[in-house]
């Protein structure tokens, strides 16, 4: 790829599929090149192990996938005083990110420990999937969330762990990395 926003380990084939000329599905096993892109180089390989007993030729389908850093874009979020494992908290906040709108839904505080919070976020644009941070505080652990097929339109989770004691409310999140759904024909 050319677009030197997307960092030289942003992008990468998900979700393959291989079919057979008569539109059989094909079974494979993901094969290790060991051929990597050299430091700062624009370009991912990747190689795919496949019998022999099909007909030609072979169609390769997959989705590509790109992390980029976000411009900014923030939200504010009010746990309360004492919140409590499994609490849910609507938000319902757009922000813009990378000129796109992301339609902050809701907070949880999820996981096994208190201060770990996981935002549902949702667009209308390729943005799947994001990653936010409270600037002001440190973190605990952060992430992503979800997991299982990105879809264009569909709910993704994004976490944050604050350090307890958990900081007084209201506090500010502000997006660091978003993951896109590149459009075309990845065939």
């Amino acid at each position: 790829w050319t677009d030197p926003a997307i960092p030289p380990y942003g992008v990468s084939a998900e979700l393959a599929g291989i079919k057979d000329a008569t539109g059989a599905e094909i079974p494979f096993d993901y094969a290790d090149l060991e051929t990597y892109p050299q430091q700062g180089e624009l370009r991912i390989t990747w190689a795919y192990k496949v019998g022999t007993e099909f007909k030609a030729p072979l169609t390769l389908s997959f989705v590509m996938l790109a992390s980029l850093p976000a411009d900014g874009g923030s939200f504010t979020f009010d746990p309360g005083p004492n919140p409590q494992l499994g609490q849910t908290w609507d938000i319902n906040q757009d922000v813009t990110v990378n000129g796109q709108v992301v339609h902050v839904l809701s907070a949880e505080q999820a996981g096994i420990e208190p201060g770990y919070f996981l935002f549902t976020m949702q667009t209308d644009s390729n943005i799947v999937g994001a990653s936010v941070i409270d600037l002001d505080h440190l973190p605990l652990g952060g992430g992503g969330g979800g997991g299982g097929i990105p879809t264009v339109g569909a709910p993704f989770r994004s976490g944050f762990g604050y350090q307890l004691p958990l900081p007084q409310g209201p506090l500010t999140l502000t997006f660091t990395n978003v993951q896109l759904l590149l459009p075309g024909e990845w065939t």
